[in-house]
């Protein structure tokens, strides 16, 4: 189609058409619901929450609607409905260590203390005690 025709398509004095933002809707089933939060919230879409929530961090997403990939007219913040299901955790068996970081032992080292400390005194010497300061003696004179 060429230029002269395209022009044509629009009435003189018409605005030119403007196109429609769209947005995308994410995949967030199966998510943790803080991390599926934040997914939404980062693409610009609102959520609402069907079902109860009994601490955030066990719950995940089972269901959004709508559906990933749907496109949407961007209204501002189109707002998708989550459904959340308990996230079970095994209740037997040995902790599971899902660190991407192979552990080493521990190896404690020697510390030397800063402060040396105070030589003992040899069995039988006398203890020396040190006088109070003069002004800290009281004058029997004064009694």
């Amino acid at each position: 189609m060429g230029a002269a025709k395209r022009m044509a398509a629009v009435p003189k004095g018409a605005p030119a058409p403007v196109p429609v933002a769209t947005v995308v809707v994410p995949d967030v089933t199966g998510q943790a619901f803080v991390f599926a939060k934040g997914t939404l919230e980062d693409t610009g879409l609102a959520w609402k929450v069907v079902g109860t929530v009994h601490g955030y961090a066990a719950n995940k997403v089972g269901k959004q609607t709508p559906v990933a990939g749907t496109k949407l007219k961007d209204t501002g913040a189109p707002t998708i409905t989550v459904t959340l299901e308990r996230t079970s955790y095994p209740e037997k068996g040995e902790p599971e260590d899902v660190s991407p970081y192979i552990g080493t032992s521990v190896q404690p080292i020697e510390v030397k203390p800063v402060v040396a400390a105070p030589a003992p005194t040899p069995a039988g010497a006398p203890k020396v005690t040190k006088a109070a300061p003069p002004a800290l003696r009281r004058s029997r004179r004064s009694e």
